[in-house]
């Protein structure tokens, strides 16, 4: 089956190696939570194990436009933010995208798997060779290339607009494909990544390679942007933002309040 210029059918076994993982990750949950309350201390759950699958929606009209391979930062399941949003933009202003989902770590899991086509993104749920980290480790080259071949066995002949990274866990793939594709690598820079604990130095020195070989690197603040511009990159200064329309207007009619709201 074709969404759009991406073609990725499923293989018989899929949904049985699909149930087989989920049934390896509440297990490792049960556990989890079990030794927390033993422990009699809190923990958080790593982001790449908060990735609930999601039901294929039907595809809407063919998009017009090159598609865009996205590397993001979380999961698509995850807490909406700005992956999500822009990922949704960027299909809504003409561009099919297939947004690669890595960051689920079962032993258990598909080569690769449509669990979503929602508002012309493509959500393609990839199995990582290795079962590395994304946020404390970098993608080897070989599982890269073997990332890449997955990745361009579903894609049209239509050339990308850009290969989009948001990690520094994707330079090797996305320089591979930005390099067997003849196609702009963009670079998403949207957090201090080396500033979290416990992030080890190979982490800065895949970062400054995906810099120095990104043809554009976008920086959510003055801060983010130091760097790439010291290193001679191309830097766009690209603000998150809010979309006010998506809030409900205060209402005339209710009493003063005498405390203060915040909302984040």
């Amino acid at each position: 089956m074709r969404h759009g210029p991406f073609s990725y059918p499923p293989h018989p076994w899929d949904g049985i190696l699909a149930a087989t993982g989920q049934a390896e990750r509440l297990v490792r949950a049960a556990l989890r939570r079990l030794g927390r309350k033993e422990a009699r201390r809190a923990t958080l759950l790593p982001a790449s194990s908060l990735s609930p699958q999601r039901e294929r929606s039907p595809a809407g009209a063919p998009e017009a436009g090159s598609p865009i391979l996205y590397l993001p930062a979380v999961a698509w399941g995850f807490r909406v933010q700005r992956p999500q949003h822009l990922a949704r933009a960027l299909a809504r202003a003409g561009h099919p995208v297939l947004y690669v989902d890595g960051f689920l770590r079962s032993r258990l899991l598909p080569d690769r798997q449509v669990i979503a086509v929602q508002d012309g993104v493509h959500v393609l749920r990839v199995r990582v060779p290795g079962r590395p980290d994304p946020y404390r480790d970098v993608l080897r080259r070989p599982a890269a290339e073997r990332l890449a071949d997955v990745l361009l066995a579903g894609l049209g002949s239509a050339r990308p607009a850009m290969v989009f990274v948001q990690l520094p866990f994707w330079a090797e793939l996305g320089q591979e494909l930005a390099r067997r594709l003849g196609a702009p690598l963009v670079y998403d820079r949207i957090d201090l990544h080396t500033g979290f604990p416990g992030v080890p130095p190979e982490i800065e020195a895949a970062e400054t390679a995906l810099i120095r070989e990104a043809d554009l690197v976008c920086a959510t603040s003055s801060l983010l942007e130091d760097l790439p511009r010291s290193l001679g990159a191309r830097v766009l200064l690209l603000p998150n933002a809010a979309d006010l329309t998506a809030f409900p207007a205060p209402s005339s009619t209710r009493p003063p309040r005498t405390e203060v709201r915040i909302g984040y």
